[in-house]
């Protein structure tokens, strides 16, 4: 219950990081998916999502579903991107380990692959499909292929190069 805070941050924060992803559409807001949880179940001390009650609730085919844990002075975050519909992971994010006074850095971290992972999947101009078992680019290294390659598209090759 004391880290409740931490895991509304990183909730809200990895939706924003969402926002602006081409080709993906972000409808329902962390509290609606928060009423939808299931508190805890009995024996665990981590919450589980109702899958089910997810998609019939807001409609969502794609879920991104995580933990974080409390080790000494650090926290140690872990993200998976899944297809709610046919119940497959598309992605699961590289753990992320960060201070427990500073979650910020650590929730940052995951957010960058965590939208790397959607991007990588979804962004019409990736053109092609990353297997879940392959470690999906960084959002930020997304967003310079995505460069790159529109440069390339345009005839910039210099351009294209610097990026890519």
């Amino acid at each position: 219950a004391s880290l409740d805070q931490i895991g509304a941050m990183a909730a809200d924060w990895l939706t924003e990081g969402l926002m602006p992803l081409a080709g993906v559409l972000v409808p329902v807001p962390t509290e609606q998916v928060s009423q939808l949880l299931r508190v805890r179940a009995e024996g665990s001390v981590a919450p589980r999502v109702n899958t089910e009650g997810l998609v019939e609730g807001t409609g969502a085919g794609t879920v991104v579903s995580g933990s974080y844990y409390q080790r000494g002075d650090s926290l140690e975050f872990q993200a998976q991107v899944f297809n709610a519909i046919e119940g497959t992971i598309l992605g699961a994010a590289e753990p992320v380990r960060g201070s427990v006074e500073d979650p910020g850095h650590a929730i940052g971290l995951l957010r960058g692959s965590v939208t790397g992972i959607l991007a990588a999947r979804f962004d019409p101009l990736m053109g092609i499909e990353i297997p879940a078992s392959v470690r999906p680019p960084s959002y930020e290294a997304f967003q310079a292929y995505s460069s790159g390659f529109s440069a390339w598209r345009d005839g910039d090759y210099a351009e294209a190069l610097r990026h890519l």
